[in-house]
């Protein structure tokens, strides 16, 4: 028996000839009709366009009745997907303008940058408290007034809090560093 052309491979599929080209390229076979539709179905999405009917089922399985559609508003805006997505992006493009609006006036901050700021911060005051002791360990050894040692150690602890009441200065300093970089 004699293979089947692709012109009629592509009656019995329903398709142009020129997609049982491109099929074909794919692996579909095309010695028989029914090969040729058994791989279509498994290799094939079924596409249904805005203005296409869909095929109706094959006669063996029921059609599925379809859900109701809700009412139309009667605002043909309202009822196309396309208006709804327009509207969220704009409403989504208009928060981040605003954001940076807020930022670039000064109202707002980059909340990376601050962080940033007060790790530098409390990695400061930290070395600083740490410091203490290698730094005080030869002067106090020395001393024997409590007194003197109270005071010696309170006059640098003082100076590691000072740093940390310096922050907000630094803050101010890195954020205006990063106000070039507003994505």
């Amino acid at each position: 028996m004699k293979p089947p052309s692709q012109l009629e491979i592509a009656e019995a599929l329903q398709i142009d000839p020129a997609l049982v080209t491109r099929y074909k390229a794919r692996g579909m076979p095309v010695d028989s009709i029914d090969a040729a539709r058994s791989w279509k179905e498994s290799n094939v999405r079924a596409r249904v366009g805005r203005y296409q009917q869909a095929a109706p089922p094959p006669p063996e399985q029921p059609a599925l009745p379809l859900p109701p559609e809700p009412p139309p508003s009667g605002n043909k805006k309202e009822d196309d997907p396309y208006w709804t997505f327009r509207t969220q992006r704009e409403a989504a493009e208009s928060a981040i303008a605003e954001l940076k609006r807020g930022e670039l006036a000064g109202a707002l901050i980059r909340v990376d940058a601050v962080s940033t700021a007060w790790a530098n911060a409390y990695a400061t005051l930290r070395e600083a408290i740490l410091n203490v002791p290698p730094r005080l360990a030869p002067q106090l050894a020395a001393e024997s007034d409590p007194a003197v040692i109270q005071n010696q150690l309170h006059a640098e602890l003082h100076k590691a809090i000072t740093a940390l009441a310096k922050a907000p200065a630094r803050l101010m300093e890195v954020v205006e560093e990063t106000e070039g970089t507003i994505p």
